[in-house]
């Protein structure tokens, strides 16, 4: 079937590609949900959000009636220095680089959880 480019609704738009998910946010719809509360459904697409990773959002918040944004992206531990991740990927004091996908620096503490805990309280 042909898919159409342009979808414009006034009651509210469900956008994912699992079909389960779709099906499951409808209800929740229905039921008098929101579309936080469907936002859970994101677990059915590990390979493109998921909890161990981060996420961005915007949402309309009905009571101040603006559109707010949160950031859930995962942030650098505490105890991290720019001086240690340096040495720990052989770079002196001064010398331009970039960080290695395949080292454990450059991985972030995983922000999703909290910021869909965030994003409902």
């Amino acid at each position: 079937p042909e898919q159409k480019k342009c979808c414009d609704s006034t009651e509210g738009i469900i956008a994912c590609t699992q079909p389960l998910a779709a099906k499951c946010s409808l209800k929740i719809l229905e039921a008098g949900g929101n579309a936080v509360v469907t936002s859970g459904l994101n677990l059915t697409e590990p390979g493109s959000t998921g909890i161990g990773g981060d996420m961005f959002c915007l949402y309309y918040n009905a009571k101040t009636k603006r559109v707010d944004g949160l950031n859930g992206s995962g942030r650098a531990p505490l105890k991290c220095a720019l001086e240690k991740i340096r040495n720990g990927v052989g770079l002196k004091d001064g010398e331009d680089g970039e960080l290695p996908f395949g080292r454990i620096h450059a991985v972030t503490v995983p922000g999703a959880a909290a910021g869909w805990v965030d994003i409902v309280t």
